[in-house]
């Protein structure tokens, strides 16, 4: 017997998948209000259900991609630091590896202190996949 996924997980999937489309379509904009609606509706969900992790930071790094092409860098800066430091266990590694390796980027410039602290994060989440595998 299969059950019945959250209505949020299934608009959570709608949401990454109209985003990627919208990408594809150049349509930037689109898919980052897209990745943003998904993430904030991902991020409210993953305290009652783990499931949701893996949308939170799928739809995160996605969007930071989008809002760092459309030349909004600190945005992209505030949201996935504060998404990282809430420390939200699940989701995919190679996303979060994405996402401390935009947030070091995106440090260069924005927050030189932080910079080296982000590159030692990137480092350790390189490493737990090389373990892994």
């Amino acid at each position: 017997m299969t059950c019945t996924q959250p209505r949020e997980l299934t608009h959570c999937y709608s949401l990454l998948f109209t985003g990627e489309a919208e990408q594809k379509k150049t349509n930037y904009l689109r898919a980052a209000l897209c990745f943003e609606e998904c993430r904030m509706t991902a991020e409210k969900a993953v305290m009652k259900n783990s499931i949701f992790a893996y949308a939170l930071y799928r739809a995160a790094r996605k969007e930071a991609q989008m809002l760092i092409f459309l030349d909004a860098k600190k945005r992209a800066f505030r949201m996935l630091n504060k998404l990282i430091n809430q420390k939200i266990l699940g989701g995919n590694s190679y996303d979060r590896l994405f996402i401390y390796s935009q947030l070091s980027f995106l440090a260069e410039k924005l927050s030189p202190s932080q910079t080296s602290n982000y590159k030692t994060r990137l480092n350790t989440e390189l490493q737990k996949l090389v373990e892994a595998e």
